[in-house]
């Protein structure tokens, strides 16, 4: 493809709006690779400003099409809320599309949602120990309330919600 010879400068100088002028030929005819390299281009500010409202729908229409980096990078933004109202949930239910579709990064992304599912969980818990099934089911059905943004640290008193009585 010719926005890869601009973008990763093969034969010629790393040229990004040139990259993403080609990869946008591409994603506008509905290929998913394309699609997703002029998203991860607005994502990651390459040649354009950081834009996630403008990464979003175009990593979703590759997403869509089972590109596996595209469900990565979408998983990646619902965890961290970018451009998107944060949601592990939705970044698990990401996740695990990739791993169906055989992506070994989500087995990464898993665990990592798992760790800070159980951070989150045991700092709310008083440091108590949590059982998996108790883990599990926190997974299951109270990721919405369990995001990133629900915590922040205190320094009087260690980590406490930010998230107001009734909020889920």
């Amino acid at each position: 493809m010719v926005g890869g010879i601009y973008f990763w400068g093969q034969g010629v100088a790393v040229d990004y709006p040139r990259a993403m002028a080609a990869y946008k030929v591409g994603a506008e005819g509905g290929d998913a690779h394309c699609q997703w390299q002029v998203g991860s281009m607005y994502y990651f500010g390459q040649g354009v400003d950081v834009d996630y409202a403008q990464a979003r729908p175009w990593i979703e229409k590759a997403a869509a099409q089972d590109h596996p980096t595209a469900v990565d990078q979408l998983g990646t933004m619902y965890f961290h809320g970018e451009g998107v109202t944060p949601s592990w949930r939705r970044a698990r239910e990401y996740w695990e599309r990739e791993l169906e579709l055989g992506n070994s990064q989500a087995v990464a992304n898993m665990q990592g949602i798992t760790r800070s599912i159980q951070n989150v969980t045991s700092r709310r818990s008083n440091h108590s120990a949590l059982s998996p099934s108790l883990v599990r089911d926190l997974m299951l059905t109270h990721l919405p309330s369990l995001s990133p943004h629900t915590c922040r640290p205190s320094w009087t008193s260690g980590w406490r919600s930010t998230a107001r009585a009734g909020q889920t």
